[in-house]
């Protein structure tokens, strides 16, 4: 092999700090949302749950994070495989733009039943 074969990818170090940013900040959002109902589940609770005394049951709080859970549990696999195959750079802008949009949506939900349709859809 001749040395002219040989491609070297040179990445300003600028660029390294620019990338880690935003992973970093996409990350950080996404744990933040991720535990934003356990944060405030009682006010949630009540909010969600009104002709209920005492707000949801607790089968029900429970729920939310168990269909978030699953969700996630089944989204991942399938978006590693498709990381391996295409641009991970595409796919991470996709995916934060679908889960910006759920995300914005699940917050204008008015009733349990809908929250808890629109909620798990978010890993």
């Amino acid at each position: 092999m001749d040395s002219k074969d040989i491609t070297v990818n040179i990445v300003s170090p600028r660029r390294k700090w620019i990338s880690l940013a935003i992973l970093f900040f996409a990350n950080l959002m996404n744990y933040m949302d991720r535990y934003t109902v356990s944060a405030i589940l009682t006010q949630f609770s009540e909010e969600m749950c009104p002709g209920d005394p005492g707000g949801c049951s607790t089968s029900k709080e429970g729920l939310i994070q168990t269909a978030f859970v699953v969700v996630y549990m089944a989204a991942a696999p399938i978006f590693g495989y498709l990381g391996d195959r295409y641009s991970r750079k595409y796919l991470m802008a996709l995916g934060v733009i679908i889960w910006a949009s759920l995300s914005l949506t699940a917050s204008f939900m008015p009733s349990y039943c809908t929250f808890s349709l629109s909620e798990p859809s978010l890993p």
